[in-house]
């Protein structure tokens, strides 16, 4: 998973909110789609031109009922016509919108998201970092050293992963875990504010996201549209929203961290994990990749996984299988960087040629991909075991 230090996240949390454009926009009168290369551009008659994200396109198909096959067909083979529809639709059905965008340097800006007027702004990751600050403060004042263990930021999604010393223990001798929190927050109407816990193999350096404490959507009242289109928040306002959402926050973190009663149940569901023995470690492994919806690749790449390592008490458990999966997510291909946009062109490209059958990759022999997100999502598939039922478990480790 990504390299990224505290430090360098911070450095990309500042630049992006000093090159945030945030503007209201009636779709009929502020704006027109163009083509841009071999895609579109939309410019804004008032702060020039920006190039979409994949992410505006979907919620652009969404908002203006434009099926997305035919979407992503005009913007693989026709970005012209693609624009003219989109200029029809937006004139025809005028409506308020919020795009949230960055400023280009020395170029086109970039549209991120397009997003319902009453979308809120003050849970930006700015405003989360700057409120976690006192959090962390109070933590270390309270003896408690935070180690950082994995951190991203990309156009959709932010992550914070953290550890304390505090809560620490053994599922079996010589194999401890580590009590954690993941932080996750987004901008762009696809992920809302959340705090989880998080279990951590020292041994292994493999970690799971289990229990959520926390969600927040980013819901709030109505900007009004007004002359003064782009949306400024002011320092005064931003520290105050700041304040009350690190006093909200502060015991979820706590609890994460400090509570033992919590963790040491957690511990006990991990011990019952491994009590419970696979009969065919390999079939097993496949029966809960799909119980908990992985694709055939990821399931695929969690048996070998599973094959490289031993199993923790003499034969293969449940915990087996579910360390396999989380472990996924450590694999190198997660760390790719991912042009969406350009994928879901060449993607569609591809599901319109013909093909022949001895020419096709089978889905479980496909690279993996999905980046840090994705990587995430496996780390909390991997937690959710935790929460599944004994009588499920149980068919899964007697299946032949």
């Amino acid at each position: 998973m990504s390299n990224m230090t505290l430090q360098e996240l911070e450095t990309h949390i500042v630049d992006n909110h000093n090159r945030k454009r945030d503007l209201k926009v009636m779709t009929n009168k502020d704006i027109t789609v163009v083509p841009h290369g071999k895609e579109v551009a939309v410019v804004d008659k008032e702060y020039g031109m920006f190039v979409p994200t994949w992410l505006w396109h979907s919620q652009t198909y969404t908002e203006t009922d434009i099926r997305s096959h035919y979407y992503k067909k005009c913007l693989a083979d026709d970005p012209a016509h693609l624009a003219d529809e989109l200029n029809y639709w937006f004139k025809k059905n005028p409506t308020q919108r919020l795009f949230r965008g960055f400023a280009g340097d020395n170029g086109p800006g970039v549209f991120r998201a397009n997003l319902s007027p009453s979308f809120k702004l003050s849970l930006d990751n700015y405003d989360v970092a700057k409120g976690l600050v006192p959090v962390f403060g109070e933590m270390r004042q309270a003896g408690v050293q935070l180690e950082v263990i994995s951190c991203d930021i990309n156009p959709d999604r932010m992550f914070i992963k953290a550890l304390s010393p505090k809560l620490k223990a053994d599922v079996v001798p010589g194999h401890p875990v580590q009590a954690g929190f993941m932080i996750r927050n987004g901008e762009v109407g696809n992920a809302s504010f959340e705090i989880s816990t998080i279990l951590y193999e020292l041994v292994c350096r493999n970690g799971a996201v289990h229990e959520k404490l926390l969600e927040k959507r980013h819901v709030g009242s109505r900007h009004q549209y007004t002359a003064q289109r782009e949306i400024l928040i002011s320092d005064e306002t931003r520290n105050a929203q700041a304040l009350a959402f690190s006093l909200e926050v502060r015991d979820y973190v706590r609890a994460s961290l400090l509570d033992e009663r919590r963790f040491l149940g957690t511990v006990n569901r991990l011990q019952q994990l491994v009590a419970m023995k696979v009969e065919k470690p390999l079939h097993a492994i496949e029966m809960l990749g799909e119980e908990l919806n992985l694709k055939k690749n990821e399931i695929e790449a969690a048996k070998n996984r599973l094959i490289e390592t031993q199993p923790l008490a003499g034969k293969y458990s449940i915990f087996d299988l579910t360390r396999a999966i989380t472990n996924t997510a450590n694999d190198p291909a997660f760390d790719a960087p991912i042009d969406v946009t350009a994928t879901v062109i060449e993607e569609f490209k591809e599901s319109q040629q013909p093909k022949r059958k001895q020419d096709q990759t089978p889905d479980e022999k496909k690279p993996l991909t999905g980046g840090y997100d994705r990587a995430t999502d496996l780390q909390r598939a991997g937690g959710s075991v935790l929460g599944l039922a004994d009588s499920l478990l149980g068919e899964i480790a007697k299946a032949a």
